[in-house]
């Protein structure tokens, strides 16, 4: 289970929908809380792919690196990766499994007409090589 606030939704449907009708990636930064995470903040970081702007993603490792190094500033980590589907769905796409970490949640933001429509969490189940959805608490 992961934790966010609505405000922080907003901060990412904002960042995702200003760079329609490209992908747009950033990370969750926050607290592991037993069985469930809590983000605290995000962090936008470039989308490094310029060939397949459109419907790829590519986070710049030094915005990871920067944003890892601020975490752990505050005593927190990188939880997980949002990112966009700019007029695709909000579920995972092959390369988004092929790509995935383990211990990581995954936010899909379906991006339609330059609108957030629909967004959904996943986390990498490695066994069996797929993603399993992850609930999602949101509070004010």
């Amino acid at each position: 289970m992961i934790c966010l606030s609505r405000s922080l939704v907003a901060e990412i449907f904002t960042h995702l929908e200003g760079h329609f009708p490209h992908e747009a990636c950033g990370l969750f930064l926050g607290r592991r809380a037993g069985a469930e995470d809590a983000v605290t903040q995000v962090a936008h970081v470039p989308n490094l792919n310029t060939e397949r702007a459109a419907d790829r993603y590519e986070l710049d490792p030094r915005g990871w690196m920067a944003a890892e190094k601020a975490a752990a500033a505050r005593g927190e980590l990188i939880l997980g990766v949002y990112h966009s589907h700019p007029d695709h769905p909000a579920r995972p796409s092959q390369t988004d499994l092929d790509r995935a970490w383990p211990d990581l949640v995954y936010m899909i933001v379906a991006i339609r007409g330059g609108k957030a429509a629909e967004w959904t969490c996943w986390t990498l189940n490695e066994t069996a090589k797929r993603f399993d959805p992850v609930v999602v608490r949101l509070v004010d």
